[in-house]
């Protein structure tokens, strides 16, 4: 997939469609198209992080800028998040980087106007999942909600379906075995068994 992407890459003309591409490539795809397509062409091209997964070398200093602008893109929408929230009466809120990872092991930092310089210094790589946005999550509800109502009605339809090839068989084994009744030929009637004291009647009568 990602050898396609290379390739018909200068042919899409629907660039914010490739934002949505992305998401389904898999983490290694989305690492050799950025060094294949390269990093800062990439970031422009997408030129937002949200939902995304992101990963850096920090001793590459294009890699380093675009870490950059991302991390302070994310302190700005957490220092807003918590503005709203503490308006609206709310003490937590949850950051922007998920998953944060310095040098390969899970790291915690606070997202603030320091955030980045304690990264820059202290880490070689980074890594982490951007948090998606409000229009993303609900994309992403109205996909699963109706995945399921697909599948759901898919459940249904088989239920249905076996009822009525269970009722057609139950039918079907009814009018065999009514044909076969019909097909038997019927025996003579017979008298029914005399009694004991009926035998003995007809002795003496003879």
């Amino acid at each position: 997939r990602a050898t396609a992407v290379v390739a018909l890459w200068s042919r899409v003309v629907d660039r914010p469609g490739i934002y949505n591409a992305w998401q389904v490539l898999a983490y290694e795809e989305q690492r050799q198209l950025s060094v294949r397509l390269g990093y800062w062409h990439l970031w422009t091209t997408l030129a937002q992080p949200y939902g995304l997964h992101h990963y850096y070398d920090m001793t590459d200093p294009e890699q380093r800028d675009i870490a950059k602008e991302v991390v302070k893109w994310a302190v700005r929408e957490s220092l807003k998040a918590k503005a709203n929230a503490k308006k609206a009466g709310v003490t937590t809120t949850q950051g922007q980087l998920l998953n944060l990872h310095g040098n390969g092991f899970p790291i915690t930092i606070p997202e603030d106007d320091k955030m980045w310089s304690m990264l820059e210094n202290g880490y070689q790589t980074l890594e982490f999942d951007f948090q998606p946005s409000a229009a993303q999550v609900a994309a992403w509800q109205a996909e699963a909600a109706f995945r399921i109502q697909v599948h759901w009605r898919a459940l249904v339809a088989g239920r249905r379906a076996r009822e009525v090839a269970a009722t057609q068989l139950a039918q079907a084994r009814m009018s065999a075995v009514h044909d076969e009744q019909q097909a038997r030929p019927h025996a003579p009637p017979t008298a029914p068994p005399l009694s004991r004291a009926g035998s003995m009647a007809r002795r003496v009568s003879s």
